[in-house]
């Protein structure tokens, strides 16, 4: 997570947390302070320490680390970073839906 000063973070990371507690797993966060270096030094920690699978918030990290992630075969998920021309996995919402939807209402 870049920060959890946003609402919408937060919001996500509660989500998210339901989510997989009803799996009986657990989550672990690590905040990158929006720095891409900062992300991957904390990714690779976790990495190191055994993780399943990782959740990033965006994809403004370096090469290196979706490299370390297809070299130890870790899965991983892109949010908040979706790109139609990107070969990694991510999800996001649509949001020009989600205003139409708004708008309608």
């Amino acid at each position: 997570m870049p920060t959890l000063q946003h609402e919408k973070f937060h919001q996500q990371l509660q989500a998210f947390q339901a989510r997989l507690g009803v799996e009986g797993l657990a989550v672990f966060v690590a905040y990158s302070s929006y720095d891409p270096m900062e992300g991957y030094r904390q990714a690779r920690g976790m990495i190191a320490r055994g993780v399943d699978a990782l959740a990033l918030v965006g994809d403004d990290y370096p090469d290196a680390l979706f490299e370390l992630f297809e070299s130890k075969s870790i899965p991983y998920v892109i949010t908040f970073g979706r790109r139609a021309d990107s070969e990694r996995p991510c999800v996001d919402f649509e949001h020009t839906r989600a205003y139409e939807l708004m708008t309608e209402r």
